[in-house]
C-alpha cells in the first residue's frame, strides 16, 4: 500500500531587530549629554538639577533623549505661567522612564539648560498618566543664595508657594475641556531624599542592564 507523506514547511519571521535602548542607555551613549552629568558627592542632601523650564515661562522646554538638545516641546494651552523654575536631576529615573523632577524655589528665572547646586526640602506627589510623577522641592544652597538658609523641610515653605506650585501642576498639561491633573499628596525632606535615592538605583540597574 503507497502512502502519501506531505512535508509542512513552516516559516519563521525573521526578528524586526534589537528593541530600542532604554533611555539611560541613549543618554549614556550622548557625550556631554545634561542627564549624564556627575551627581553631587553629598547625594542626597545636595544634588545637581538641570532647568528645563525657567520660572516665569509659558513655553515647555524638554531635552531630547538622544541628542540632548533643549528643544521646543509645546507652548502651554492654558494662560498659565510657571510659578518656579522646573528641571531635573541628571543620573536619576523615575517611575515614568523620565528622569526624577526638580522644582526650584528662587528669587530669578534661572536659563533653560544650566545646572544648579540644590538642595531638597519636600515633594508633591503627582499622577501623570498611569504613573506616578514625583515633583521634588528644591532650593539654592547656601553657597547660591543665602535667602533659603532657614528652608530645610515642606512646613519651611510660605502655604501660599506651596499652593501655587501644586496649582500649576494640576493645569499646565490640561487643553481646553480637558482633565486637571491629580495631585496625591505633600511631603516633606525626609520622603524626597527617599525618593531621589530609589531613582538613583533605578538608574544604575537601568543602565547596568542594558549594556
Amino acid at each position: 500500500m503507497n502512502r502519501l507523506v506531505v512535508l509542512v514547511i513552516a516559516f519563521v519571521p525573521l526578528a524586526a531587530g534589537p528593541a530600542p535602548p532604554t533611555p539611560p542607555a541613549e543618554w549614556a551613549a550622548t557625550p556631554g549629554h545634561p542627564y549624564q552629568r556627575e551627581q553631587h558627592a553629598n547625594v542626597p542632601a545636595e544634588m545637581w538639577a538641570v532647568i528645563e523650564i525657567p520660572m516665569g515661562s509659558s513655553v515647555k522646554y524638554e531635552f531630547d533623549k538622544a541628542t540632548g538638545h533643549l528643544m521646543v516641546d509645546r507652548f502651554q494651552a492654558m494662560p498659565v505661567a510657571a510659578p518656579a523654575n522646573y528641571g531635573s536631576f541628571p543620573r536619576t529615573l523615575a517611575l515614568d522612564g523620565d528622569p526624577l523632577d526638580a522644582v526650584l524655589i528662587a528669587r530669578h528665572p534661572v536659563q533653560a539648560g544650566a545646572f544648579v547646586r540644590v538642595r531638597p526640602v519636600g515633594v508633591i506627589r503627582t499622577v501623570d498618566g498611569e504613573h506616578k510623577d514625583d515633583k521634588i522641592l528644591v532650593v539654592p544652597v547656601s553657597a547660591l543664595d543665602t535667602t533659603y538658609d532657614d528652608v530645610r523641610d515642606l512646613g519651611d515653605i510660605p502655604r501660599a508657594e506651596r499652593d501655587r506650585i501644586a496649582a500649576y501642576f494640576r493645569v499646565y498639561k490640561q487643553l481646553p475641556g480637558g482633565l486637571e491633573g491629580r495631585i496625591l499628596e505633600t511631603l516633606g525632606r525626609d520622603v524626597a531624599e527617599r525618593l531621589i535615592r530609589e531613582s538613583m538605583e533605578s538608574y544604575r540597574r537601568r543602565l547596568a542592564g542594558s549594556r
